[in-house]
């Protein structure tokens, strides 16, 4: 479900380091970066080498260059986009 999907690339990119609403952080741009990263995991199967070095960047920099987290984002946009 869009929905879960959504709940769990947000709380990723706060948890990767992304500030608070409060700090300025504008949902729209958390919905899009939610979308953008559904679709690299949907485009992917989760496989984080299965991404372009430019998906690849494009991940990191939502975790701040955190590679584990990155490929933990895709990992459970994948989840959250199927179930």
């Amino acid at each position: 479900m869009k929905w879960k999907s959504a709940i769990l690339i947000s709380a990723a990119l706060m948890v990767g380091g992304c500030a608070a609403e409060s700090d300025g952080v504008d949902q729209q741009a958390i919905k899009e970066h939610s979308s953008n990263v559904a679709a690299l995991a949907a485009k992917s199967g989760g496989d984080w080498n299965k991404l372009s070095e430019v998906e690849k960047r494009m991940v990191l920099d939502k975790t701040n260059g955190d590679e584990a987290q990155a490929q933990k984002l895709i990992a459970i946009s994948l989840e959250g986009s199927v179930g």
